[in-house]
């Protein structure tokens, strides 16, 4: 068993031969445009596999077949990118407002092969004011924004029954400031999933369910979510 494998194989049991090749050339992508633009911190590849590839994949289980999937700033393509690779069932719908980044998401998605997958240049919060509002299974973001701001502009994209999925490092403090935004926005946290990448390095990813349609005004413009969180 490769290294890669090895690492991945805690979060994917029965990684493929072809799954580890396709995360591999993503990786080698990921890497080589964050050379000329800016869109990871991490540029070791053995800290990438971890704390990119490996983070990920820890979402797998939560994922029904079949979803429709929207991970909101999408960045240099994770959660969203892996999940796809391993997940090709998935239909997939990345959004990040930066024009590069938007550019190189649909550059991997067309080098990987990847069908039912597309990355637009849009605001969450303005995407939610469009015919994508209230359209998807299950909504994403990993490293984006504080809870409370984070479920203003992911729980208007989801269905009525539709999931969030918030991948966080643990801060008590933060879940319970996200109680009121959750309950304004007509959600509820169902589960946690914990889990340790490495040694150094514990996450959690929160779930939270949509049990009914929002109200029309969330979610709000930017500069008053990020002034006066929920």
């Amino acid at each position: 068993m490769s290294c890669i494998k090895e690492k991945l194989s805690a979060f994917l049991p029965d990684i493929t031969d072809l799954q580890e090749t396709m995360l591999i050339k993503y990786l080698d992508l990921l890497l080589d445009y964050n050379s000329r633009i800016n869109l990871t911190a991490i540029t070791s590849r053995e800290e990438a596999v971890t704390k990119h590839l490996s983070d990920s994949l820890a979402a797998i289980s939560l994922l029904p077949y079949g979803a429709s999937l929207l991970d909101i700033g999408s960045g240099g393509g994770c959660p969203a990118l892996p999940l796809k690779i391993v997940r090709p069932d998935l239909d997939l719908t990345m959004t990040d407002s930066v024009g590069k980044k938007v550019r190189f998401l649909n550059t991997a998605v067309s080098e990987l092969g990847l069908q039912n997958a597309r990355a637009l240049q849009v605001r969450a919060e303005e995407y939610a004011r469009t015919a994508a509002r209230e359209s998807f299974d299950i909504v994403t973001a990993r490293a984006v924004a504080a809870l409370p701001i984070l479920l203003e502009l992911a729980i208007p994209l989801a269905k009525p029954d539709g999931r969030f999925l918030a991948y966080k490092i643990e801060k008590s403090e933060e879940l319970a400031a996200a109680n009121r935004a959750a309950s304004l926005l007509q959600c509820r946290l169902i589960a946690k999933k914990d889990y340790v990448l490495d040694e150094k390095h514990a996450r959690t990813i929160l779930v939270y369910q949509k049990s009914s349609a929002v109200d029309d005004i969330y979610p709000r413009p930017f500069a008053k979510i990020q002034k006066h969180p929920l």
